[in-house]
């Protein structure tokens, strides 16, 4: 992108009507004055978000936000600083390791800001902190480099990035949404789009002599490479979205300008970003190709309505609104409403004026004219894309459901609209004669930056409010209690092996009682030398041998970690019943066992109210208990033979896999969760020995509803499996397969259902049966 000039001929190479930008109504500046205006516009930026945030009084080397999802960002982002990749991690998922090719994670453009950050200081969280600052003026850079290309003039284009960095939806992600915050691409990733809407059709330049050449290496089709490449680099929702966009004004420049040139330029600019997110797919792929696909993301299509888009939030004011009146009425609107997951959005009156204005335009269109029609029928067509059953969930439905959350796309809306209201504000303040109206320019666009900024951004409530930011101290202070526990923790028991309780899932897990999801990451994040359970991801043969043992009695659940190689357990009573009997026979995690396992030592080696060596928590409700004692005691009683035998047969566990066809709801049967199969599944068995071994299984199958469903099987070489039906029981139909040999490695069992014509499955994955209490016995 170059700057524009007042001498420069209109950009539009075709019929556009383009009127007098305001760029062109003012004087052209100097190369030194556009420096000072992006440098003063980025340093405004960071002034403003530190000042908002009081940085002076926070401790930057603990996360702003220190709870839910970032936790899951985080071990990430440590990974990515102290190893330069966070696809495997050695240090979580014990005994396997955290292998993350089921869950991919392509923000590489952050992943790079992150580790060039890391460089700079050694501290994590501190690199992590710096990162988010710096989101700000680098959305405002970015903002304000597509706002002069779109010819507004130097300090409407400031003012116009500023709001666009002040989002309320930026202050909504916070570190909660960490790379989504961080949406400073967005703007680049609309310039290819709008330059097609102007006529601009990349790989067809307008030669002198009027022609229009296939040309690939022009130099507006190579940047819009690299802008692809960049945008398939900042997170799959921003790329699906920017897909959506340029195959939009593909057809709309169709439509407008009568040649099919036009759709070769759309496809030109998707096609980069297709290539990246591909290529960044690959090590998933592969993977998935040597272990099975694991469907961890399968996603709803009715999830497509949950997190919609609402017009009513882009609009209404701003959540926790500066003015009494304006919050109330968004917490009024906000209250019992159904369909709202994702309830922020809101454009601010600035950007939320430019809305209103473009809708009427598109209700009511006059005539062809640059902005305001092509921008008109772009913000049409994104808020019918993301509301409420509108194409994306259409989309969800007929194509793919993992795309869900279309309440994430009010930040294209946002800079489109805050650009169609700053335009006419500028060439508003630039068209009006005499001096007084020159006098009265930069006051009125001073006024609108800070009635925007104040619209915006809620300090009343938070921001500049020394009471507003006890929130950010108030997780500080535990993330510095959680410090001094685990460095403890660390001194007590160095390079351990944790076993961490209760076991919870990785990832997208609901809360274990009081622990969500990710509060097990913490351990990873504040040592340097332990291993931990939490973070293998689920339904891999780790995280089935960490749930198997995670919900065995006391006793068993202790000897099968030890002789694992586990050193110590960190349990989170947090995670437990408040109320429990220990002296029931009850699985370890179905009620707090810290005093449990004390005198489970204590039986051992016959010695009275002796207990392990414990490291309590400052809350008092966080432990972990050093389990090289009761280890060595029972190595004792067994003998050396009997205790590797027994590690041997631990770490040669035959792991049941239910991988592709499967779905695994959080509903439990006699401590065993019920396991979902479509229409075609695949149950795989891993074999980590290095022989051939014989094993009978059993499980048993049910279905819901009358009729005569009918069940075959196959995939597993040198075996006939016989076919049969069932109709509905209520204890469903128990079967067993004898004398099956189990070669080394991966075996998968191929389950096909047809279910009777009149059945109609209850979700898209055209669920028909379920399996429970499988049960393998080695022969």
């Amino acid at each position: 992108m170059s700057e524009p000039s007042a001498t420069e001929p209109s950009a539009s190479l075709l019929s556009v009507i383009e009127p007098v930008a305001p760029a062109d109504l003012a004087a052209v500046p100097s190369r030194r004055e556009r420096l000072a205006w992006y440098a003063g516009t980025a340093l405004l930026a960071l002034v403003l978000v530190s000042a908002g945030l009081r940085i002076a009084e926070q401790d930057l080397g603990a996360p702003f936000y220190y709870d839910l999802d970032s936790l899951l960002y985080l071990p990430w982002v440590k990974s990515i600083i102290l190893h330069g990749t966070h696809w495997h991690n050695d240090r979580l998922g014990a005994p396997g390791g955290q292998e993350l090719y089921d869950f991919p994670v392509i923000d590489y453009l952050h992943f790079a800001f992150l580790w060039v950050l890391g460089r700079l200081t050694s501290d994590v969280f501190l690199a992590y902190n710096l990162y988010y600052l710096l989101t700000y003026p680098l959305t405002a850079l970015t903002g304000m480099a597509v706002l002069r290309w779109l010819k507004l003039s130097l300090p409407a284009a400031a003012v116009g990035a500023l709001l666009y960095a002040f989002l309320p939806y930026h202050q909504e992600r916070f570190q909660y949404h960490f790379f989504l915050s961080a949406y400073w691409v967005v703007p680049l990733s609309l310039v290819p789009a709008l330059a097609i809407c102007k006529g601009e059709l990349l790989l067809f330049p307008l030669a002198p002599d009027g022609s229009r050449r296939f040309r690939p290496f022009a130099p507006g089709a190579l940047w819009t490479l690299v802008v692809g490449a960049l945008t398939a680099s900042a997170g799959a929702y921003y790329a699906f979205f920017a897909c959506a966009v340029y195959a939009f004004v593909g057809l709309y420049a169709v439509v407008m300008f009568h040649t099919w040139k036009a759709v070769a330029a759309a496809a030109w600019v998707i096609a980069p970003v297709v290539a990246v997110g591909v290529a960044y797919h690959y090590p998933t792929a592969a993977y998935q190709a040597r272990n099975g696909v694991n469907p961890i993301t399968d996603r709803g299509p009715e999830e497509a309505e949950l997190y919609a888009l609402k017009l009513s939030h882009l609009v209404l004011p701003a959540t926790d609104h500066n003015v009494a009146k304006l919050s109330r009425l968004r917490a009024l609107y906000a209250a019992n409403r159904p369909a709202d997951g994702e309830s922020g959005g809101s454009l601010g009156a600035v950007g939320g004026g430019g809305l209103v204005g473009l809708l009427v335009l598109a209700l009511f269109p006059r005539r062809r004219r640059w902005p305001e029609a092509p921008l008109a029928a772009l913000v049409l067509f994104l808020v019918l894309l993301g509301t409420v059953g509108g194409l994306g969930s259409l989309f969800n439905l007929l194509v793919t459901a993992q795309i869900r959350a279309y309440a994430r796309i009010s930040v294209y809306i946002g800079f489109l609209c805050i650009f169609m209201s700053v335009w006419w504000a500028d060439r508003f303040l630039l068209t009006r004669t005499g001096a007084r109206a020159r006098r009265l320019r930069y006051p009125a666009l001073a006024a609108l930056l800070v009635l925007g900024y104040f619209d915006q951004t809620p300090w009343g409530w938070n921001w500049f409010n020394p009471h507003g930011m006890a929130m950010v101290r108030d997780h500080a202070e535990r993330f510095r209690a959680d410090e001094r526990f685990f460095r403890k923790v660390e001194e007590k028991c160095p390079g351990a092996r944790v076993f961490c309780l209760p076991y919870v899932a990785y990832p997208e897990s609901p809360p274990v009682q009081r622990v969500a999801a990710y509060e097990h990451a913490r351990g990873y994040l504040l040592t340097d030398t332990l291993s931990w359970s939490f973070g293998t991801v689920k339904r891999r043969e780790t995280d089935m041998w960490l749930k198997d043992v995670a919900f065995q009695p006391p006793e068993e659940f202790l000897r099968r970690i030890v002789v694992r190689g586990f050193d110590g357990l960190f349990i989170d009573s947090r995670g437990f019943p408040r109320k429990a009997d220990p002296a029931r026979s009850e699985p370890a995690s179905a009620f707090n066992p810290i005093d449990r396992v004390h005198t489970l030592y204590a039986d051992l080696v016959r010695k009275k109210g002796l207990t392990l060596p414990e490291v309590a928590h400052e809350d008092g409700r966080q432990f972990f208990l050093d389990l090289r004692p009761y280890r060595d005691a029972y190595r004792d009683l067994v003998g050396p033979t009997a205790f590797e035998q027994q590690a041997t047969q631990e770490r040669e566990w035959i792991a049941p896999l239910y991988l592709k066809g499967f779905i695994v709801y959080d509903q439990v049967d006699d401590n065993e969760q019920i396991r979902w199969g479509s229409y075609d599944a695949h149950l795989m068995f891993v074999n980590p020995a290095d022989r051939t071994r014989r094993i009978d299984f059993s499980f048993t199958l049910g279905v819901e509803v009358d009729g005569v469903f009918h069940f075959s099987f196959s995939g597993m070489p040198g075996l006939q499996w016989p076919e049969f039906d069932l109709e509905r029981k209520t204890d469903g139909y128990g079967h067993a397969f004898h004398n099956i040999e189990l070669p080394p490695g991966r075996s998968t069992l191929r389950i096909r259902c047809t279910p009777p014509e009149s059945y109609v499955p209850f979700d898209h994955r055209k669920i028909c049966y379920s399996i429970r209490h499988l049960r393998i016995v080695e022969k």
